[in-house]
Parts: structure tokens; sequence; C-alpha cells
């Protein structure tokens, strides 16, 4: 048990790269939980870039699954929250589209304020209570919390956190 809670503790495992070549190669969600659990693990950070990726974001093609209705979005999402729930394996965290903002324009950020909104939907249909950001340093602190505030009612709503997380700035 944590110190802090009666919680039991959880060895988990971000899930970024390996799990998403099982999930993109067969489709198959109960094989890749299967796979975890075996390895014993307990519970995933799950990355809901792999459905937009930053490269797609870099060019400003923001079209993906995420432009679903949030109905069709969390049936989307149905066979990954049954094989998690089936092999045991808790979504304890998830990370969110990445970059926030590429070129500026207030088309593009509302997009990514709807496309992060629904994706606070999916943790909460995935009972997993934590989302992870990566905030974009170049803005600093008052652009950050600007863009941080327009996300507050449906983090509110949805009882998910969201947690923020500084990147390193690449030098061209």
């Amino acid at each position: 048990m944590s110190a802090k809670s009666n919680t039991p503790l959880q060895i988990s495992i971000n899930t970024y790269g390996w799990l998403d070549d099982i999930l993109n190669e067969k489709g198959e969600a109960d094989e890749a939980f299967a796979f975890i659990r075996q390895c014993g693990f307990e519970g995933i950070d799950y990355n809901f870039e792999r459905l937009l990726t930053p490269e797609a974001i870099r060019r400003g093609a923001l079209d993906s699954v995420y432009d679903l209705s949030i109905e069709e979005l969390l049936q989307r999402f149905a066979p990954l929250k049954e094989a998690a729930e089936k092999h045991g394996v808790s979504i304890v965290q998830g990370h969110g589209i990445y970059p926030l903002r590429v070129n500026g324009s207030e088309e593009f950020d509302e997009r990514v304020i709807l496309t992060t909104q629904k994706i606070l939907e999916v943790c909460k249909y995935l009972n997993c209570h934590v989302l992870v950001l990566h905030v974009e340093r170049p803005w600093g602190w008052e652009k950050n919390m600007e863009f941080l505030r327009k996300l507050l009612p449906a983090a509110i709503s949805t009882g998910v956190k969201i947690c923020t997380e500084n990147l390193f700035i690449l030098k061209e």
C-alpha cells in the first residue's frame, strides 16, 4: 500500500512506441494488454498522440479520429477499456497531443482545445484520472496559463487532473 493512501502501488509502464506498434500492426488491444500483464505491469501511461502524431500537428494536419463525436470516440476506445479491465491493467495516466501550438492561428488553437477536451472525456471513460500535457516553454507562464484555463471546465466536469510537463527546446 502507498504510504499516503489505501491505494495499492502499481508497477506501470509508458506505452509510447512498443504498445503503439502492437496496436497499429495488429489492432489487438486484448493481445497487447495480455502481454503487458504477462510482463508484470499493472498500469500504463497511454499516449493519445498515437492517433494524432506530433509530425501531423507540425504540418498543421489536425484531422484525426478526434474529429469523431464523443459517442463515436468512446466506441473507438471501448476495446482498449475492455482489454485493460479484462487483464487487470489500469490506465494510470495519459499523455495528450503535442505540440499544442504550431503556427499561432486561432482556428488551430481552438481545434487543439477541442481535441484536448475530447481526450479528457476519453480519460474519464477509461478511468484514467490524470492527463499530462506538454506545455509550450516558449509561450511563457501567462500564455500557458491562458491555454490551461480554457481546459479547466472540461477537467472539472470529467474529474481528470491535468499535469504539465516541460519539454526541452530544440535549437535549429
